[in-house]
């Protein structure tokens, strides 16, 4: 089987999109050839010899319309396409279920963005373009098939992250308490919310607080005020960190210095950096607007993002009794492993295409 990969950029060296190089590799096991056309290569990265890569060198939409055409076609007469699998960005959801529609190739777009859906957007025209969209969660899912009724094929593929890059690890143990968030500079992510609960908790103990942001062009003024937001609250005994300088490959070592992993996101998509901290072993409390149905079973760590007061509560109950914590969620982890594992994905995403 030959398929080609639509995706944003093919480079570790990312914070966010790092992650897309472990995809590659993971599906070109699963394929004869895999052509991956991305937005940002970075030409150090090794990858199998099966797997042709093409950057694109032009912004606007119409120039990557046009250049991904035109590759598509070259390839399509090199040897039979047999799938186009379009990953995350609308654009390649409109351009790949575009050209798959005119050669009679199947597209499959994979979204996860987890946010309000607008009645005029780029994405439902890439969600009206493609063969099959795919997505996180089942709550995704139904959100998608309220938006088509039946005329699409909507499919849950889950997640998925590398576990052997997020290793099970011990408990730190140190006398700082850390607790860190992994995201885009954006607001939805409500990181905001997690600082302003930091800093209403009341913990005789040291605390630190460690973000991991991957800054945008478009959030300058949000990452502004999360600065200034911070600097206000920190204090002596109230430390908060701000990194946006990690690439992928570093963040192991950073799930690794944490004490407690927070999602307090407002999206309604599961999250890749919580399912790494918690494949790492590092508890965690989850957005319920998130994985309130994905964790069900484990109420305990499924906390509400929209009430600081609240979460700031939840937080001090976890350090408080931590140890019990720590041994609630070991089954959490277990399940992390097992259903979110990148080899057991990429097989139920190659079977699409069949």
């Amino acid at each position: 089987m030959k398929l080609v990969m639509l995706t944003l950029a093919v480079d570790d060296n990312l914070q966010e999109e790092g992650f897309i190089v472990d995809w590659v590799k993971a599906l070109a096991r699963e394929v004869e050839e895999l052509v991956v056309i991305a937005l940002k290569v970075n030409p150090k990265v090794t990858l199998p010899t099966k797997v042709k890569v093409y950057e694109v060198p032009v912004t606007h939409k119409l120039g990557k319309l046009w250049f991904v055409f035109r590759t598509l076609n070259k390839e399509y007469y090199l040897g039979r396409i047999d799938g186009v699998f379009c990953h995350i960005l609308e654009t390649w959801g409109v351009i790949g279920g575009l050209w798959g529609r005119l050669n009679g190739v199947r597209s499959v777009y994979w979204y996860a963005g987890g946010i309000p859906i607008k009645l005029f957007s780029f994405l439902k025209v890439a969600f009206l373009m493609v063969e099959v969209i795919a997505t996180c969660s089942e709550r995704e899912k139904r959100r998608y098939r309220q938006w088509w009724g039946r005329q699409k094929k909507v499919v849950n593929l889950g997640h998925a992250i590398d576990i052997q890059s997020f290793q099970l690890i011990k408990n730190r143990g140190d006398e700082v308490f850390t607790i860190g968030y992994v995201a885009r500079a954006t607001r939805i992510k409500n990181i905001d919310g997690l600082i302003r609960a930091f800093g209403k908790l009341r913990i005789p103990r040291r605390l630190r607080l460690h973000l991991a942001l991957a800054r945008t062009n478009e959030n300058t003024i949000y990452y502004r005020k999360l600065r200034e937001l911070a600097k206000s609250i920190a204090n002596e005994r109230r430390k908060i960190m701000i990194s946006t300088d990690l690439t992928y490959r570093q963040l192991p070592d950073y799930y690794r210095s944490l004490d407690l992993y927070v999602h307090p996101s407002l999206q309604t998509s599961i999250d890749k950096a919580a399912l790494e901290a918690v494949s790492s072993g590092v508890p965690v409390l989850l957005s319920a607007t998130a994985y309130g149905e994905v964790v069900d079973t484990f109420n305990q760590v499924v906390v509400s993002p929209f009430n600081i007061r609240q979460l700031a509560r939840r937080i001090e109950s976890v350090i408080q009794d931590y140890s019990s914590f720590v041994r609630y969620q070991r089954p959490l982890q277990q399940l992390v492993r097992n259903a979110y594992s990148l080899h057991t994905f990429m097989p139920r995403l190659v079977k699409l295409f069949s």
